[in-house]
């Protein structure tokens, strides 16, 4: 969408937002220097910790004269994500028709390069959009607004596409929250580079997997040979669980402060979460919490402890579960128990993806429970009519996108599924993408089962 410097709209056009802004007219150059500016601010120091002095600042104006121009920071992130969203929705513009063919696999192949640019470009905006309402203002309702108007864009594309076996909602939120986790992750390790061509590649295929998994094999690229790709053997999934520290003796109090710790920097982040919540939500007193341990940090190495534990258990059931259509159902069994699991230690896991805080120990710990998935995941690779074409790494990524971001992403969309509907979901997905099997069961997506309100 065309901008005209100082309006929200052009030629009579609403905002992508569709929020009134109050800035007045402001030199395109100016504006242009304190987006860009800000956005770099953004970058370095987080919504948070930039002020608008320090984006005057940046821009070379004073102080002054940058809030006579704008209300303050949300107005200015505001314009930034207008900015971003036209690139973002431009990507979707240009997408050529999808589907089996290799016309289609190409078209889906160019859409997620140019993702991944737009990404390259905005990605600290991206990034804040799961965390933007820290100062009490409707940004966190224009966010999901852009998002709801985004997941209707990509739904129509998949309709005009012939996707069938899916609702073309739910797989418009489902490609969104993967290909966001994708360029996240990427762009977190490689911040000047981003995804490589081969990267994106392996996406790519695992995707047109998930949306057409009737796509002929020769239409599918045969990825370099490598060790993501190696029968995985026995013995490297026990000495990787093995590696994970045993559980300490515990007493009930330490258990219960515990508890009440995954609790909080669930429902509230690791940052927000302090001594005296966690103290007060355990029924204990502060005195009793430094007991057991000597601060938040300490509480947070022991819930990776446990965590980590946890997870090599359920690594290990999900590699037995046999391939394809006779593990359904002990593969739905095993996705019962990880809902329940990743109840618990969803803000615990979120702190190794994001980094924060970064802690030497909690980082190992991250690395080798990513390990241990990956030898689970290639027991599944290793059993998959398309194995040569699928990439370890992107199979993670749709599983952390689609098992942390997903639900998630759902609620914000304004739909709601329980815990029998998303075992459903989620094992479509996998099951698409990994063993092409298409129409052998039900599935929410595909019955539109969610309920919309």
């Amino acid at each position: 969408m065309t901008r005209r410097a100082g309006t929200t709209a052009h030629r009579g056009r609403q905002s992508l937002w569709a929020v009134p802004q109050s800035a007045p007219e402001m030199p395109v150059d100016i504006r242009a220097r304190v987006l860009d500016h800000a956005l770099t601010a953004f970058t370095d120091l987080g919504l948070s910790g930039t002020s608008t002095h320090e984006i005057a600042r940046r821009a070379g104006i004073t102080h002054a004269a940058l809030l006579e121009h704008f209300d303050g920071k949300d107005q200015i992130f505001v314009a930034l994500m207008d900015k971003s969203a036209g690139a973002l929705l431009r990507t979707v513009r240009s997408v050529g028709p999808l589907g089996p063919t290799p016309e289609g696999f190409q078209a889906l192949h160019r859409w997620l390069q140019d993702w991944a640019e737009a990404y390259a470009r905005y990605g600290v905006l991206f990034q804040l959009w799961r965390h933007v309402n820290p100062s009490g203002t409707r940004l966190d309702g224009i966010v999901a607004t852009f998002l709801h108007s985004y997941y209707r864009r990509v739904s129509h594309v998949f309709r005009d596409s012939g996707l069938v076996g899916m609702n073309e909602r739910e797989a418009a939120t489902l490609v969104t929250e993967v290909v966001n986790c994708f360029n996240y992750l990427h762009q977190s390790s490689r911040p000047r580079t981003g995804p490589s061509d081969d990267a994106i590649l392996g996406l790519s295929a695992l995707v047109q997997s998930v949306l057409f998994p009737t796509t002929p094999t020769a239409v599918l690229p045969v990825l370099t040979p490598g060790p993501q790709i190696q029968r995985p053997r026995k013995e490297d999934l026990d000495d990787a669980l093995a590696r994970a520290e045993p559980r300490p003796p515990r007493s009930r109090t330490a258990d219960r402060i515990l508890e009440s710790g995954a609790a909080r920097i669930a429902e509230v982040g690791y940052h927000h979460t302090t001594v005296q919540d966690v103290a007060q939500h355990a029924g204990v007193s502060r005195t009793a919490f430094y007991t057991h341990f000597s601060g938040k940090r300490d509480l947070l190495t022991a819930l990776t402890t446990e965590c980590e534990r946890r997870l090599g258990d359920l690594a290990r059931t999900f590699a037995a579960v046999p391939p394809g259509r006779r593990g359904s159902v002990e593969r739905r069994a095993w996705m019962h128990e990880y809902l329940r699991f990743h109840a618990v230690y969803y803000g615990v896991m979120r702190t190794w993806v994001e980094r924060a805080p970064f802690d030497a120990d909690i980082e190992r710990a991250g690395a080798r429970v990513a390990r241990t998935l990956d030898f689970a995941l290639r027991s599944w690779i290793d059993a998959s009519p398309v194995g040569r074409s699928l990439d370890v790494s992107a199979c993670k990524i749709l599983m952390i996108g689609t098992f942390e971001g997903l639900p998630y992403a759902l609620a914000r969309d304004g739909r709601v599924a329980g815990e029998p509907e998303l075992v459903e979901l989620l094992c479509a997905v996998l099951e698409r993408a990994i063993f092409r099997m298409a129409d052998d069961y039900p599935c929410s997506l595909r019955s539109n089962r969610l309920r919309v309100f």
